[in-house]
């Protein structure tokens, strides 16, 4: 998200349902849709999809992304994305690429965010660690890039709609596809819709194997998504997986990290 929260998909889930962080993808690209299984009983299809969707798919990327904003509003949640990225090459071994993140988000100047990512190759793995952590007046900030540990930190400026870039991020570059399938279902006792796609957007050309599920709830926020597809850059194919998902909204509340007094201290020192 930028100046503190984080370096979001700048270093940029695939998110295995709403609260796990599992899942790889096939050498087709194509991903299991095992987010959070959805109890369905008989669909309520009298109401009307949630702004932004039609009954034959998108029907504003700007509405959703902007209902989607809105719907989150002064809330508190917990939000998880993974990505996986493999790279195929005819004549050198495989890369994989994996890159997790949380934000647990109290407030707009209360929050925690950590990422992941790994680097993998048949000779070994390297990590790269960023933790943040804000609390009201400054942000305080752990990395860990291999066996290097470093910290930073300031003043703290907040801006909400940083938190949802993410998400938003995501949304536009995955959902503006026009025509898809939007089906209402019933998640724990409420309509949720699941809209489904497997033709990419416009400016996809190199992409196949595509498939993209979000579940998107009345107000028009998208609780989750989850897409895989295969990139063909030539000689290399690139198998992508993502998801993200919003674990929980409201009442949430953010600790210190243990590392926050080792931040303070080294900041001291400076």
């Amino acid at each position: 998200m930028r100046s503190g929260l984080v370096v979001l998909l700048g270093c940029c889930l695939l998110l295995a349902g709403c609260s796990t962080l599992t899942g790889s993808g096939a050498d087709d690209g194509r991903f299991d849709d095992t987010v959070t299984p959805v109890p369905v009983s008989d669909p309520d299809r009298d109401g009307s999809p949630p702004p932004g969707l039609t009954e034959e798919g998108i029907g504003s990327i700007s509405v959703l992304v902007r209902n989607h904003r809105d719907a989150l509003g002064n809330q508190s949640y917990v939000m998880t994305e993974w990505e996986q990225s493999r790279s195929i090459r005819p004549d050198r071994p495989d890369i994989l690429v994996t890159r997790s993140e949380q934000m647990r988000v109290e407030s707009a100047t209360v929050y925690s965010h950590r990422l992941s990512r790994v680097r993998a190759t048949p000779s070994g793995s390297r990590e790269f660690i960023r933790a943040t952590y804000a609390d009201g007046d400054q942000w305080h900030q752990r990395t860990i890039n291999g066996t290097s540990e470093s910290f930073a930190g300031g003043p703290l400026r907040s801006d909400r709609d940083r938190f949802a870039f993410a998400a938003t991020f995501a949304m536009e570059q995955y959902l503006s596809v026009g025509t898809a399938s939007v089906v209402p279902l019933t998640e724990n006792g409420s309509t949720i819709y699941r809209v489904r796609n497997e033709r990419p957007g416009r400016f996809n050309d190199h992409w196949s194997n595509y498939s993209a599920v979000a579940y998107v709830e009345p107000s028009g926020f998208v609780r989750r998504l989850s897409v895989s597809y295969v990139v063909d850059h030539g000689d290399v194919r690139e198998v992508v997986a993502y998801r993200f998902a919003y674990e929980r909204r409201g009442n949430v509340s953010t600790a210190p990290p243990d590392w926050l007094e080792r931040a303070d201290r080294a900041a001291e020192s400076e």
